[in-house]
């Protein structure tokens, strides 16, 4: 019963954590034009979210793992969120605009503890289930920021959303000193066990393959599919329904991913449909002519993303040791970290440069050919199980 209250604490803590970092999202790129930066600077300002984490998630995995300071990690990534989203709210000097940006990078690379320590109160056999519920996470965090956000931004307008962002992230910062210490059976920190986690079967190219996931949903949803249904006549309301439905989806789908039609289904299959959703939904804001499309885009987005973030998750940490799984965990979120960072600023370059169709479609492209390098080779039948 103890340790079920405790879970349910840092469950919490996980979904306030989330909020704060992302209550100001669906008007983040907005709001910096408002400040008369162009989309070229607002790709990097926004990419350097992503950047901080491909630099830091390594060696604060392997840290991680040497000392076991999962609580200590995951206290200080929610002191990061709050102090990020205190900065971004009060200034509005480029600068310390980027400086606070990259604190949120050095928060969110927190989210290796606190995958490790999640799924320490689940068996082995049930890692699909612990990252499916854990996205699941993710997801109402964010699905509590842009309810709270949409508020904000309504009222009191897009800047509003930031301080929203640092309300929700001091809660977290409360709870989560509450919540236990977690212990693994571990080995000293070296770069030994970064390269066996590197050989590992899985982890390697399900990193690879979720810097493209990243490199979509951070260069379009995360940021500049707001710029795109804004020049379309969408306001404050639409651009927070905008990122509810494509949250809300993600929840709905949990269930769908925990059930054995997933889990004991064909990988290479269901990797490959993901991916080629997400190149549907490119080819959609492609040609979108109203909000209202950009919408269905988001359903569309929504399950390929839930899909794609769980199985990879998942196969990244399989057959690793329990006391290596932040390190493993630090190699697959700081690669995908390179696709964070590279998404937004490729789509601030093509929307400075008004080609946001074409590059679009040769985005969409480029997925569908990963999708297909899955199902035909990366993740076959025959290298699945032996992994």
């Amino acid at each position: 019963m103890k340790k079920l209250t405790d879970r349910r604490l840092f469950e919490i803590a996980v979904i306030f954590f989330w909020a704060s970092e992302y209550c100001h999202t669906p008007y983040f790129t907005p709001y910096l034009g408002s400040l008369g930066l162009d989309s070229a600077l607002i790709g990097l300002i926004v990419g350097s979210y992503g950047f901080t984490q491909m630099l830091i998630r390594i060696p604060l995995g392997l840290a991680t793992d040497a000392t076991s300071g999962y609580k200590a990690v995951t206290v200080g990534g929610l002191f990061f969120t709050t102090l990020s989203s205190l900065g971004l709210w009060l200034f509005t000097d480029v600068r310390l605009i980027f400086l606070f940006r990259v604190f949120a990078g050095v928060a969110a690379s927190a989210w290796i503890a606190m995958t490790v320590a999640y799924m320490s109160y689940f068996d082995e056999s049930d890692s699909v289930s612990a990252t499916a519920i854990l996205n699941g996470l993710n997801s109402s965090g964010k699905l509590l920021a842009f309810v709270l956000g949409a508020g904000a931004a309504q009222f009191w307008g897009y800047r509003a959303a930031l301080f929203a962002s640092f309300l929700t992230g001091l809660i977290g910062l409360c709870l989560a000193p509450f919540t236990r210490r977690v212990e693994l059976k571990r080995t000293p920190a070296s770069l030994g066990s970064f390269f066996q986690c590197l050989k590992t079967k899985n982890t390697l190219k399900s990193s690879l393959l979720a810097a493209v996931v990243m490199m979509i949903v951070h260069g379009t949803v995360f940021s500049f599919t707001s710029t795109l249904a804004e020049r379309l006549g969408a306001g404050a309301l639409m651009l927070s329904a905008l990122s509810i439905v494509y949250t809300l989806v993600q929840i709905l789908c949990v269930g769908f991913i925990r059930s054995d039609l997933i889990k004991n289904g064909r990988r290479d299959r269901e990797l490959a449909c993901g991916f080629a959703a997400m190149s549907a939904y490119l080819v959609i804001l492609a040609f979108a002519g109203s909000p209202w499309v950009i919408m269905l885009g988001q359903v569309v987005a929504g399950v390929a993303y839930a899909l794609l973030n769980s199985l990879l998750m998942s196969a990244c940490v399989q057959n690793i040791p329990a006391g290596e799984k932040a390190t493993a965990m630090g190699i697959y979120q700081a690669v995908y970290g390179i696709g964070m960072t590279v998404g937004p600023v490729y789509m601030g370059r093509i929307l400075s440069a008004q080609g946001a169709r074409m590059g679009l479609l040769l985005f969409a492209g480029f997925v569908l050919a990963v999708g297909a390098l899955v199902r035909f080779w990366l993740f076959r039948p025959a290298v699945d199980k032996a992994a």
